[in-house]
């Protein structure tokens, strides 16, 4: 099936940055790769499917390099929201992985680790994406654990203030008073900042304030949630080493 519009940008953005990454790892790993073989024959060709629930999976086998690379993107970001509200994706981004009713944040870490690999989000202008790299074997495992912080997270009132605290690290701190009327006032602010504020007055694009957690509640934070974080608003990209059949299996199971 094909995926439409701007879905159709997202996924091109994630398979050209886990092409490279295991197109890296086929020369590292391979021995018989010469000058002339710089790109491995069918890289660029994925599989598309829509399954009925809507959601985009896009499939990759690559299966020299004894990886799986797994990214989940859900079409929302710090565009969706007005200012003073910028944060709030993010917020949520931070909170499914601050634990679930089986697993508390420490034990989805280490479960992760122990499998030999990695895991992390990200949140950006126009969408929040959720990266698994881990061994091929352990590939079935990877979906589970996104199917988990995905339908079980608990995000309570107490992790909502630490995850508010950290967020406040990230930026370098809750902005004091003075910090926001300066740079509301156009000192502290980017050249382009200020000329997309002149050119467009008013615009939830570009903010005249610092835009911090302070004000978000958990009410506002699970409303993005349902609203945003639903199958046909994700696309779920898969490139390494797998089974597809059983990858398949797994993934329709869980949605």
């Amino acid at each position: 099936m094909f995926i439409h519009g701007d879905r159709k940008l997202i996924v091109k953005s994630i398979l050209i940055t886990l092409f490279t990454f295991h197109a890296m790892l086929f020369l590292f790993l391979s021995t018989d790769v010469s000058g002339s073989q710089y790109t491995p024959k069918g890289l660029y060709d994925p599989e598309y499917l829509t399954l009925e629930n809507g959601l985009d999976v896009v499939l990759k086998k690559r299966d020299v390099t004894h990886n799986v690379s797994i990214r989940l993107a859900v079409n929302v970001g710090q565009i969706d929201f007005p200012c003073g509200r910028k944060e709030q994706p993010h917020f949520l981004e931070h909170l499914l992985f601050t634990g679930t009713s089986q697993h508390s944040e420490a034990e989805l870490e280490s479960l992760i680790e122990e499998k030999g690999r990695w895991w992390n989000a990200s949140t950006e202008n126009e969408k929040t994406i959720y990266k698994v790299d881990i061994y091929s074997p352990n590939s079935l495992f990877a979906i589970d654990m996104l199917y988990e912080i995905f339908t079980d997270s608990q995000i309570s009132a107490e992790n909502v203030e630490l995850s508010r605290d950290i967020i406040h690290r990230e930026s370098g701190g809750k902005p004091s008073a003075l910090r926001q009327w300066l740079y509301r006032h156009g000192i502290g602010r980017n050249a382009y900042t200020n000329a997309f504020i002149e050119m467009f007055p008013g615009s939830h694009v570009v903010c005249t304030s610092l835009q911090t957690a302070e004000g978000i509640t958990r009410e506002d934070i699970i409303e993005t949630f349902e609203q945003y974080y639903v199958p046909n608003n994700m696309q779920l990209v898969i490139v390494g080493e797998f089974n597809r059949e059983r990858i398949l299996d797994k993934i329709q199971n869980r949605t």
